[in-house]
């Protein structure tokens, strides 16, 4: 978040430096800097008097974008000494919307972090449960010459490490597939084994 912030805090300052009156890279700067450690840039009695009116309304006001109509007078001064046709106020909004993304860059970076290793170990999670599953499936599988020939391909296809290497999208596609397979066979076999049983209770009825 630190490095964020000093990525997006060089940012604004080359373009207000570049582009803006003195007094707003001078003052629009510290007050990035005041907010951001309050500690190390406190408020001195040489400050303007328009930053001391920005400072009143707090830092809430300042990242929601309502600033004292001096940034704008100040800037349409500029343009004006510049001899410049930029217009001001597209000017001042450009600049609130990227110092509101310093705290939303600065929030999104530390989510991204915290997110994926969160989702690492869900991920991890999820591949060992499909795992066991597999070696359940092959623990169950029948004899080859038990099962159908294309069955048979079903399970020849891929060798189980080939399986456990796999994303998990097709893994949970593998698996359903092989537990069709062996529910299909497992219904078979009890179809066979009653047919049996009835055979064996009419011979000896």
């Amino acid at each position: 978040m630190e490095q964020k912030f000093n990525e997006l805090y060089t940012n604004i300052q080359l373009f207000i430096q570049q582009q803006a009156h003195q007094d707003i890279s001078r003052d629009i700067c510290f007050l990035i800097q005041h907010y951001r450690n309050p500690a190390k840039h406190s408020p001195h009695d040489t400050l303007n008097t328009n930053l001391q009116q920005q400072l009143q309304l707090g830092q809430g006001a300042f990242f929601a974008g309502l600033w004292t109509h001096h940034w704008l007078k100040l800037q349409e001064q500029y343009f004006s000494d510049q001899k410049s046709r930029c217009h001001a106020q597209r000017w001042v909004i450009k600049l609130m919307h990227k110092i509101q993304n310093i705290p939303k860059n600065m929030w999104t970076t530390r989510n991204h972090i915290l997110h994926n290793i969160s989702d690492s170990t869900a991920m991890k999670q999820k591949h060992d449960e499909l795992d066991q599953l597999i070696q359940d499936i092959y623990n169950a599988k029948p004899h080859p010459r038990m099962m159908d020939h294309c069955d048979n391909l079903y399970f020849n296809k891929y060798n189980r490490t080939k399986l456990k290497n796999m994303k998990i999208q097709r893994k949970t596609n593998w698996i359903a597939g092989a537990q069709l397979i062996l529910a299909r066979y497992e219904r078979s076999t009890s179809l066979q084994s009653a047919r049996f049983a009835s055979y064996f209770q009419w011979d000896n009825g």
